[in-house]
């Protein structure tokens, strides 16, 4: 096994632990926009890269529906 895989294995290994000890709190807004009979969906380039809805991250200083207009944009 090749010194940055044994790297990169180390550091995520001691992330999933950081996690699981503080538990950092996230927001995330989701988005159905239908249109007549259709809705939009959206693929990304990263992670699953399956269809879903639109949505992303919420700010702290921002509401639900600021975030949701702005992953619109």
């Amino acid at each position: 096994m090749s010194l940055k895989r044994l790297y990169t294995n180390g550091i995520h290994q001691i992330l999933k632990a950081w996690w699981f000890i503080v538990r950092p709190e996230s927001r995330g807004a989701k988005v159905v926009l239908k249109c007549n009979d259709e809705i939009l969906l959206v693929k990304h380039n990263y992670g699953h890269r399956l269809w879903t809805v639109p949505g992303g991250g919420v700010n702290k200083n921002e509401s639900f529906e600021m975030g949701a207009r702005r992953e619109m944009m």
